[in-house]
């Protein structure tokens, strides 16, 4: 872009020059009218016209190269730009694939862990469930022999003092 702004002033500069070079051109013929025939005016105000045209068509060939060369260079440029472009979709989509496989294998390994959890949850409750009616089997237990050993400390007791008391 800078290049083209360049060759743009340059353009000008010498289009500003050539123009100058007309107008002195014409000065100088009206300077000279008196004094050349009209025939020698005519010939000088075509010859500056033909230098100025020459001029212009010369750097107006250039500005056409050089344009033609820009639009060259940015269609390899675009060439270019088109390739890294599909090679960084192509890049990403696969990097957005194997994420998405990641991802996927996450959420499976995740429910399964939930799953053996719940296992585990109810495995453990019917353990604790499991030692809880056998705590309570065995204080039951406890209770009745505890009623037994009242009855027989009674009972031996009450032997004892009638066998005392005889």
């Amino acid at each position: 872009m800078k290049i083209k702004q360049e060759q743009c002033q340059t353009f000008y500069f010498k289009l500003h020059n050539i123009n100058n070079d007309v107008t002195h051109l014409k000065r100088e013929i009206q300077q000279l009218s008196g004094y050349k025939p009209v025939y020698q005016i005519l010939n000088i105000i075509q010859l500056s016209s033909l230098v100025s045209c020459f001029k212009i068509s010369s750097c107006l060939g250039q500005l056409q190269d050089e344009i033609h060369e820009i639009k060259t260079r940015c269609s390899h440029n675009m060439i270019q730009l088109d390739f890294l472009k599909s090679n960084i979709v192509r890049t990403h989509t696969i990097e957005l694939n194997n994420l998405q496989v990641e991802r996927d294998s996450l959420i499976t390994q995740t429910e399964l862990i939930k799953y053996n959890l719940f296992e585990q949850i109810q495995q453990y409750d019917n353990i604790v469930e499991s030692y809880r009616a056998s705590l309570s089997s065995f204080r039951l237990t406890l209770i009745e022999l505890e009623q037994q050993l009242k009855e027989q400390t009674d009972n031996e007791l009450l032997r004892l003092q009638i066998s005392n008391l005889c």
